[in-house]
């Protein structure tokens, strides 16, 4: 019967039919559509009006509950409205529906990944870090950990996204630019990490105000060009960039699970290289 409300043309009755889906099981499939194609309809509807931007985050989370155990309907209803809802949201809201996706990834069939590292990266280039208190428990600094679980395919797939972030924050935020250095350098992409440090680097003026952020692109870009001679199995040029990168002091990464304070560890760098040349 409560379903039979969710195309009521009066108000109050079809959001308040909308809401009560969250804690609604659907018998079966054929349902479970039904119900989604319904939510799908007045999303579409309130988005075009956009008078109700709440009630858009409250099918969002009825949709993902209805179609959570169909992962056809799934991808076929609800990511596309979390994508666009993200898009279309304050930095308040979209970081919340971004985790809603990332809860999700685990019931969505595999590639996903790449969907969530897109938008994530969008979200990231439209939004600010924190920059007067500690950003650790921000939203936005928790979705920037979460790239670091996807595989690495996620990152290589949107890797013009993520230059696209770098680069739309080189002026106002280098040092936000910098986090994608270290991103890519944890997942092994070190020539690409290398070209990004070297233009944040060779993007900033000639300031006393930005000689902390060249020395320290320049030294991430030295140590992520050490990483590609040691895979090219040239360790003597390795060794000699690595000793570039020391002696314009690198700091350590911490020994933290997740929170990486810094952006590259150049004693991993010296421990292949001395590896190879014992």
């Amino acid at each position: 019967m409560l379903t039979l409300y969710l195309s009521d043309s009066y108000v109050a009755v079809h959001k308040n039919a909308a809401r009560a889906m969250r804690y609604y099981h659907p018998r079966d499939r054929e349902e479970a559509g039904k119900i989604a194609v319904e939510l799908v309809g007045w999303y579409e509807t309130y988005k075009k009006t956009q008078k109700d931007a709440h009630f858009l985050r409250d099918l969002s989370q009825s949709l993902m509950a209805v179609t959570r155990t169909y992962n056809d309907l799934l991808r076929q209803l609800t990511l596309p409205v979390i994508v666009d809802l993200a898009r279309i949201s304050d930095i308040y809201t979209a970081d919340d529906v971004l985790f809603d996706l990332q809860r999700l990834l685990g019931h969505l069939p595999a590639g996903c990944e790449n969907i969530f590292a897109r938008e994530v990266f969008f979200f990231l280039s439209r939004s600010e870090r924190e920059r007067f208190n500690s950003e650790d428990y921000s939203g936005r600094y928790q979705l920037w950990l979460a790239l670091f679980d996807l595989p690495r395919q996620a990152i290589e797939t949107n890797l013009e996204e993520l230059r696209a972030m770098a680069r739309n924050k080189f002026k106002d935020d280098p040092w936000d630019s910098l986090k994608m250095v270290q991103l890519l350098c944890y997942h092994e992409m070190y020539g690409e990490a290398a070209e990004l440090a070297e233009e944040i680097a060779s993007a900033q003026n000639q300031t006393k105000r930005n000689e902390s952020i060249i020395q320290k692109a320049t030294a991430f870009a030295a140590a992520a060009r050490a990483e590609v001679l040691i895979g090219e199995n040239k360790p003597i040029e390795g060794l000699k960039l690595v000793k570039k990168a020391q002696e314009m002091e690198i700091e350590k990464v911490d020994g933290g699970e997740r929170n990486i304070t810094d952006l590259f560890d150049t004693l991993t760098v010296a421990d292949k290289i001395a590896g190879r040349l014992r």
